[in-house]
């Protein structure tokens, strides 16, 4: 694993991997299966697109309650109101 790293965070990233694969909340579709038809490229390339990565890493800490010291707060994008047009007034 990587230097600096605490143990005990390794393995509550490793035990929500595990229980979001293949654990009791485990997701049925993968995000491949929802793309629809075109080459397994176009799928990376649309998935990369989309996925936020930062933004996702920082989530998985957060629900596998990893402290580490610099960790900053990182907002998601405008791509779900976009995509779904949600109201905004609420904010």
């Amino acid at each position: 694993g990587r230097k600096g790293v605490d143990v005990e965070n390794k393995m509550r990233i490793l035990r929500l991997i595990e229980n979001m694969t293949m654990g009791r909340n485990a997701v049925g579709y993968l995000t491949e299966s929802m793309h629809g038809a075109g080459s397994p490229q176009a799928q990376r390339i649309q998935i990369a697109r989309q996925m936020q990565l930062g933004y996702k890493k920082q989530l998985a800490k957060d629900l596998a309650k990893v402290q580490e010291e610099g960790d900053e707060t990182l907002e998601n994008s405008d791509y779900f109101k976009r995509v779904f047009k949600l109201d905004n007034s609420n904010e």
